[in-house]
């Protein structure tokens, strides 16, 4: 049996062997996508491995709780945006593939999985497309069933910190961030308001203090032209629950 889906995965493996032909077929499929997205004139994807944890967290979820889908029973972890945000990965552009086998011989799982997801019309629209440069890939397998996961996505800003102190309904806030491409200038928005402006340094990095006035969404855009800016950042004020959580 074999399925195509967008999704992610989540399970535990106890065979170390097995374990380790798993993350063999996650660099394989890396590398053949890498190679089709070159053959077809495209920019290949950088290997996250943080965004490989959070494919791999959703594949073993699904497996263990014994469903196909986007969409988690787990409150926390429930979309693709839960996801990432649980791994303070706050990312504006993103997409996922799923695809699911059954019986399939392990060399042939890496093949398996990238064939289909170039014949399916909305898988390869995803890893075909232009705009993304990094990407995750998680596989779980247990009693012949192998879950496969591929995160994308297009990160100009990467948070590296972000620390919330309380003030009474609002929240002080420091985010450090490193530009990854495009301009190394722009400005913070809260609840669709302008805060003010930032101005990455010799190494990408900017740090930008503000208070807020309550719970909300922290955008960060990057300046495209005077008074354009393009929104690549959302982050959700509480923070989510998460391995930073409480920072």
């Amino acid at each position: 049996m074999r399925m195509g889906l967008c999704v992610v995965a989540l399970v535990i493996l106890s065979h170390t062997g097995f374990c380790q032909s798993l993350s063999d077929v996650e660099q394989k499929i890396g590398a053949e996508i890498n190679r089709y997205r070159v053959s077809h004139g495209l920019q290949p994807l950088l290997y996250d491995i943080k965004l490989s944890d959070i494919a791999r967290g959703h594949s073993a979820d699904m497996l263990t709780n014994q469903y196909f889908s986007h969409n988690s029973p787990t409150p926390s972890w429930r979309t693709v945006q839960d996801r990432l945000r649980g791994g303070w990965r706050f990312t504006a552009s993103s997409a996922e593939n799923l695809h699911k086998t059954e019986g399939c011989p392990p060399a042939a799982l890496a093949e398996d999985a990238v064939k289909s997801w170039i014949a399916s019309p909305p898988h390869h629209k995803n890893l075909a497309n232009q705009r993304f440069n990094r990407t995750g890939i998680g596989l779980a397998s247990q009693g012949g069933v192998c879950l496969f996961t591929q995160l994308f996505s297009y990160e100009p800003i990467m948070v590296e910190d972000i620390r919330l102190v309380p003030d009474g309904p609002g929240y002080q806030v420091t985010v450090t961030a490193l530009v990854t491409d495009g301009p190394r200038q722009g400005s913070f928005f809260f609840q669709g308001k302008r805060l003010g402006d930032w101005q990455a340094d010799e190494a990408g990095r900017f740090i930008f203090l503000a208070s807020l006035p309550g719970p909300g969404m922290i955008e960060i855009g990057q300046l495209v032209a005077n008074h354009d800016w393009s929104i690549e950042l959302s982050v959700p004020v509480p923070l989510p629950p998460g391995p930073k959580a409480g920072i």
